[in-house]
């Protein structure tokens, strides 16, 4: 559960703060469940600061196409009116934002797991995979 949510899930995570709390009780929880030496824990914790803007900027682009796709639906209910082109436009964004967060999310998973014993390696990307 925490695994993938340690991962600041791309498309839940908008918030554009700094590394906050509740993204360290994550990582404690990666700590304690994959028994992480002090330095493993220390290092993973630096590729997530590392990846913190990256991570904001595309959230922050995720809302906005999220934003962007309400006032379509809006003038489309008030109006009567649907912008097709402005709906492929959507439709492309989005497409490219959420290439850009698997890519994003399969990169930082990566680089955690090569910070991972073999074994530590399995559990955790086995506890992805149940998320």
């Amino acid at each position: 559960m925490s695994g993938a949510i340690a991962h600041f899930s791309y498309y839940g995570a908008y918030a554009p703060q700094p590394f906050h709390s509740g993204s360290r009780l994550e990582l404690d929880w990666m700590r304690r469940e994959l028994d992480l030496s002090d330095a493993q824990y220390a290092r993973i914790r630096q590729l997530h600061e590392e990846r913190e803007s990256d991570i904001r900027a595309l959230s922050k682009r995720v809302r906005e196409l999220e934003n962007s796709l309400r006032e379509m639906e809006a003038k489309r209910v008030a109006e009567g009116y649907v912008d097709y082109m402005a709906i492929r436009n959507y439709v492309l964004a989005k497409r490219d934002v959420d290439e850009a967060c698997a890519e994003s999310t399969k990169e930082l998973i990566a680089s955690v797991g090569g910070v991972m014993t073999l074994d530590q390696r399995r559990r955790y990307l086995s506890l992805l995979q149940t998320n």
